[in-house]
């Protein structure tokens, strides 16, 4: 048996719970499968976003 680790708990000591919660409700929007590099992308793409306004 493999285990993979959970990406949430992963990325709590970098990100807030919300944010990283936010990232991955995204992902189930577009039907795409939460790991930890796909949560990070995400996340970064929305600080980028707030940071250009």
């Amino acid at each position: 048996m493999i285990y993979k680790a959970d990406p949430v708990k992963t990325l709590l000591h970098k990100y807030s719970r919300l944010i990283i919660i936010k990232a991955a409700f995204n992902l189930f929007k577009e039907h795409k499968k939460i790991s930890r590099i796909t949560l990070e992308r995400v996340i970064q793409k929305e600080f980028e976003r707030c940071g250009k306004s």
